[in-house]
């Protein structure tokens, strides 16, 4: 487990953990502009225990995109019921 790692798993719970770890590792090259390899996310993913798609904007906003296609669907099946602003899947 190289340092970057190591720092991964120590700033995993602050909200800043991820900027900081992106500037300690080497792998990570101009996150602000989404440039992280994959294969550098599922490790971080793998050792902070976070969810992958929570730790880059593309990512997290593809997911948003596939749940909300996703309760779309269960809408117009007449699955989901919604009140007051909450979703209830039935």
């Amino acid at each position: 487990m190289d340092n970057g790692f190591k720092q991964a798993i120590k700033y995993s719970g602050s909200g800043a953990g991820l900027a900081r770890l992106i500037n300690i590792t080497k792998n990570a090259v101009y996150a602000w502009k989404g440039l992280i390899p994959f294969a550098w996310l599922e490790r971080v993913a793998l050792v902070t225990g976070l969810p992958i798609y929570s730790l880059h904007p593309v990512l997290r906003e593809a997911e948003q995109k596939i749940r909300a296609d996703e309760r779309q669907r269960l809408f117009d099946a007449g699955r989901l019921l919604v009140v007051e602003g909450e979703n209830t899947e039935l």
